[in-house]
C-alpha cells in the first residue's frame, strides 16, 4: 500500500512539472493588440442602402482633431449641411447638429471594417450608409 501511495504522489508531482513548465513558455507568436480607430479625416460616401447610387459628390464627412465635423448631403432633392462637434467612444459616435435628424439620435453606433477605412452606420429608417476615408 506504502508503495502504490509512493506511485500516485510520483504521477501527481510530474503532472505538476509538466502543468508549470507548460504554462510558462512564452508565446513565439504573440497577436498584437487591436490599433484604436481613428476617425480623424475626410470620409466620402459608397453606398447608402435604398438610394441611388452615389458617390463623394453626394455627401462627405470631415472629422477635425479638434472635436468638430461638418458633414453634407446633396442626393434626390436633399440639400442638407450639419457642422457641430462630435466624439467617438470605441463604436458610439456622438454628434450634435443636424444629422441627429438623418440618424434619429445624437449617439449613431458605427461598424468599422476594411482595416479601419470604412465607416457605416444605420440612419433613422434603418437604411445603412457606408463611408470610406479618402486616401
Amino acid at each position: 500500500m506504502a508503495k502504490l501511495k509512493s506511485y500516485y504522489k510520483l504521477i501527481f508531482f510530474l503532472v505538476l512539472g509538466v502543468t508549470i513548465f507548460t504554462g510558462c513558455e512564452e508565446d513565439k507568436n504573440p497577436t498584437p493588440p487591436p490599433e484604436p480607430f481613428d476617425i480623424v479625416d475626410v470620409w466620402e460616401v459608397t453606398e447608402i442602402e435604398g438610394a441611388p447610387p452615389v458617390s463623394a459628390s453626394n455627401s462627405t464627412w470631415t472629422f477635425n482633431a479638434n472635436g468638430t465635423y461638418e458633414w453634407f448631403l446633396l442626393l434626390a432633392g436633399h440639400d442638407w449641411t450639419s457642422e457641430g462637434n462630435y466624439s467617438l467612444e470605441e463604436t458610439t459616435l456622438t454628434c450634435d447638429g443636424f444629422i441627429t435628424i438623418v440618424t434619429g439620435t445624437e449617439e449613431i453606433e458605427i461598424t468599422i471594417s476594411n482595416n479601419n477605412n470604412t465607416f457605416s452606420f444605420l440612419d433613422g429608417d434603418g437604411d445603412r450608409w457606408t463611408y470610406d476615408r479618402v486616401e
